[in-house]
């Protein structure tokens, strides 16, 4: 139907129409010779998947007449909010209860804005970690996966801004098994509220079902709402409260639990809980200021939202895709959308509507609709002349009952010519300064299409050098809405980021309309303009995510976060704030009083509070990263988008987040092989290996390990404890779209000397990023072995039995006495240092605690023989011994 609705683009109104009413006819006739022709696919087999749960399915013979016996026995969900910023630990436990094997898959729907950061299995007493690899390492992995016929899981979108993990493991007769998985999300401010989301599905009753939310804030928690269970994709207008939520408000702090029992969720559903579990707060802002500044460990992170009460008038020019593909519901549901804006507009705003298809053309007040249709119509428009702009229209009552008769009459047909209607656009928009003598107002575009450019100019480069070049002196945002499938989703994102604004996606559903006016909801009341924000003082600039805003909107939030410079001496962090309101310019200061810089660049100690001492450098790093993949694809020149990608690849891989770069990576378990199988041989090992040539210090973890940040219960960092690889058969797990990048890798290959000792998954390498669809998990047991070999090193007595240690498969050597070796730079915490041997380094916790030596391992080339390698730690260089 869509490729029929494509190529009757041109026609006329009444022959498009005609056109659509015959196709399904059509259709009808040519399906039974398309039968014949098409071979039959067995469909008998039952791919439903369950989030947060299981979905079983048996391995033997009889798996269509008999049903299987694994089931979730428990589903606990624990987040812990600080500071907006969101650690997600949901750990789902089963057992199979049959005579036979069967396969179960672990499957969960995220948070679209969500970095999964470690996921494990726990079977027969052991751990399997998953480590995160870049995609095009993981890419090989899953093929070869594929090319041995194993079974694979996925991610793939499923619900509306979210996607989906899933993992399948063969679970044997009796057995039990945990799933874990952990996400990290910041929440953002909308319509005055942050919204967490957690997505239940446990596949039926369970005997345990729990969810433990607890917050932390910087002021008192004013606002705290927890809706009913959300089990459709569709919006709400009204939404009750969840009755069996139980909630408490304790000034900063704030706690929900959700734990109901067998029968209360059977009163829920007879299939059990399914949906959104959804909580809902905001937090005192009675005082217009400069925002909060928090410090933790050497980062710090800002928010600024003021109760600014006067709206900043504004200059909106509407631009409406009325091609023949937006006939019929779409086209119904943008004019009760379109009513809804034109009626929300306040006096004082101006507005413009301009309707394309293969032309566009500016809607005037005096004009009808029969006089301007043919103009839409008529032909293919490469350029509008000048005398063709409209002046911006005063809103007023008869303004805007006008505008509302128009838009109702509107009929869509013809092409879509993206590029004539944006530059048109944009003139109209830069037209205000000289036809309104007022500085205050804010100008805007809002861009909606379903389709991709079909008339004009075609060329996604061309349309978006063309729109960049006419606002380059202007800098007016454009707000784009790509609706339906058909719209080029990618296009319109990178002429949002390119020109200060945003794109988001509307479904094609029965709220469309709803979707449009949460949209406009969320950018119709400017309460700022031109927002400049300065740290006056000991912040390293080049950290910093972006201090520079062309707007701020009412119910948002502006979240700016750094590292401090560790060189300055200042014993406060202060920001300068200016803006512009309704009623001129304003400046706003903040501060934040600074500990003496021994206390917050400290070194990690045993007993410290991991989350609280971690979780602001993992807010950083999200953040830049989420920036850095905005950069990248707003960026035309392909040298800067691969320096931009390697970048965030690079912090991708430090914080161990699934990225759009990188992949988790698994050796599922695998009961057809004994434990002597599991091993590495020094057959599987003696081959060709690839190490990362570039400089090691953009992979040195932070101090904590990557689990920093993640309760305790947990366990301990991804880096300890894990496996060669060789346990099993792999597993994919499809994720999100990496953007293309050339092919090519940043790794030496040569042969390394080998024995079937210890592995570890350190999960640190690094190539050029390929456009690779799919996400991989990659698991090993834990194991260790019991003999003391360094004295003063304490955890070496259960790693070797000689002075090698094997990372990925390729062997270092750890040999405290060696001097002729290459000094290299890295990075500790953020501070400039060398890679040495470990006996060089004062630090006890690198000694005592394994984990802690992963996370500071670094590579040291040996002079003498290119074929060794040292393994050394980058030291905090206040703990280097000089001697």
């Amino acid at each position: 139907l869509r490729l029929g609705r494509s190529v009757l683009r041109g026609w006329s109104g009444n022959m498009y129409k005609f056109a659509v009413a015959f196709l399904p006819l059509l259709l009808a006739l040519l399906t039974p010779m398309w039968a014949q022709s098409t071979p039959q696919v067995d469909d008998t087999e039952d791919h439903t998947e369950t989030t947060t749960g299981t979905t079983p399915s048996e391995t033997t013979e009889s798996q269509n007449t008999e049903k299987t016996s694994i089931h979730v026995t428990s589903l606990h969900i624990n987040s812990t909010i600080k500071w907006r910023y969101a650690t997600t630990v949901v750990t789902s436990k089963i057992i199979n209860t049959g005579e036979k094997s069967g396969e179960a898959f672990f499957t969960i729907l995220l948070p679209d804005e969500a970095f999964i950061s470690n996921f494990s299995i726990q079977v027969k007493n052991e751990t399997y970690h998953a480590y995160v690899k870049e995609k095009e390492e993981a890419k090989k992995v899953y093929e070869e996966a594929v090319s041995l016929g194993q079974s694979a899981g996925h991610v793939a979108q499923t619900s509306r801004n979210s996607n989906r993990f899933s993992v399948a493991v063969n679970v044997e007769s009796l057995q039990k098994m945990t799933f874990v998985l952990i996400y990290e999300e910041l929440l953002k401010r909308k319509v005055g509220l942050y919204e967490h989301f957690i997505d239940i599905n446990p596949g039926g009753i369970v005997d345990h079902l729990d969810i433990d939310v607890s917050i932390e804030e910087t002021r008192n928690i004013t606002v705290l709402k927890v809706p009913e269970i959300r089990n459709e994709v569709e919006i709400k207008t009204n939404e009750t409260e969840n009755p069996l939520a139980v909630t408490k408000i304790d000034g900063t702090t704030a706690h929900v639990s959700f734990s109901p029992n067998r029968q209360q969720q059977k009163e829920i559903s007879q299939a059990g809980v399914t949906g959104q579990f959804v909580v809902q707060y905001d937090i005192d802002r009675h005082i217009v200021d400069g925002g909060d500044i928090q410090v933790v460990n050497g980062y710090f992170v800002h928010f600024f939202a003021p109760p600014v009460e006067k709206v900043i008038s504004k200059y909106v020019v509407f631009v409406i895709d009325i091609s023949g593909s937006m006939y019929g519901r779409k086209m119904e549901q943008t004019k009760e959308a379109m009513v809804t804006f034109l009626k929300q507009l306040r006096r004082g705003d101006l507005f413009n509507i301009i309707f394309f298809s293969s032309d566009a053309e500016s809607w005037t007040v005096n004009s009808t609709y029969e006089q301007q249709a043919l103009n839409y119509f008529s032909g293919v428009s490469e350029d509008k002349p000048a005398s063709d702009i409209v002046s911006p229209i005063p809103v007023s009552n008869s303004s805007i009952d006008a505008a509302v008769e128009y838009v109702n009459k509107v009929e869509p047909t013809g092409g879509t010519n993206i590029n004539l209607a944006l530059v048109f656009a944009l003139n109209h928009s830069k037209n205000l300064r000289e036809e309104v003598n007022d500085a205050n107002i804010v100008p805007l575009i809002i861009f909606l299409t379903d389709g991709e450019p079909t008339e004009g100019v075609t060329g996604g480069d061309e349309i978006t050098n063309n729109t960049r070049q006419t606002n380059s002196d202007s800098e007016i945002p454009i707000f784009s809405l790509a609706f339906g499938e058909g719209a080029d989703l990618e296009l319109l994102k990178k002429i949002s980021l390119q020109n200060h604004g945003f794109a988001r996606k509307v479904y094609e559903a029965s709220d469309a309309t709803l979707q449009l006016e949460h949209f406009y909801e969320e950018i119709s009341s400017p309460l700022l303009s031109q927002i400049n924000i300065t740290y006056l003082a000991h912040v390293e600039k080049e950290s910093l995510t972006k201090t520079t805003f062309k707007s701020y909107f009412k119910g948002s939030e502006i979240v700016v976060v750094g590292k401090l410079d560790s060189n300055d001496k200042a014993t406060k962090l202060e920001s300068e704030i200016e803006a512009t309101t309704r009623e001129g310019d304003i400046e706003l200061r903040s501060f934040c009083v600074l500990p003496p810089p021994r206390d917050f660049f400290p070194e990690p100690t045993k007993h410290q509070d991991s989350f609280y001492g971690n979780f602001l450098e993992r807010m950083w790093a999200y953040l830049t990263i989420k920036e850095l993949l905005d950069r990248e694809l707003a960026l035309d020149s392909i040298e800067k988008k691969n320096a931009t990608k390697e970048q965030a690849l690079a912090l991708s891989l430090k914080y161990n987040f699934v990225t759009p770069l990188t992949s988790m990576v698994v050796v599922k378990p695998d009961d057809h092989r004994n434990e002597s199988s599991s091993k590495p041989s020094a057959e599987d090992a003696e081959e060709e290996v690839d190490l990362t040539s570039a400089d090691r210090q953009s992979f040195i973890p932070p101090p904590g390990g990557f689990m920093a940040g993640i309760p305790a219960s947990f366990g301990g960092s991804p880096f300890g404890g894990l496996g060669g690889g060789f346990g099993g058969a792999p597993v994919a797990i499809s994720s999100y779209q990496g953007q293309p990048g050339p092919p090519g890798s940043y790794f030496n290959t040569y042969q390394i000397r080998t024995t079937p000792k210890f592995q570890l998954n350190v999960g640190m390498m690094h190539t050029t990023t390929m456009d690779f669809d799919h996400h991989l998990v990659y698991m090993g047991p834990e194991s260790t072995q019991e003999e003391d070999f360094f004295p003063g090193v304490l955890w070496t007595n259960r790693i070797f039995n000689e002075s090698m240690i094997e990372v990925n498969g390729t062997q270092f050597e750890l040999n405290i006495y060696e001097t002729d070796v290459l000094v290299k730079t890295c990075l500790a915490s953020g501070e400039s240092s060398e890679c040495i041997h470990i006996n060089s380094c004062n630090s006890t916790m690198i000694k005592n605690d394994y984990e802690v030596f992963l996370d500071h391992l670094c590579v040291m080339d040996s002079l003498q023989f290119t074929s060794i390698k040292y393994a050394g730690v980058c030291c905090y260089p206040s703990l280097l011994d000089t001697e």
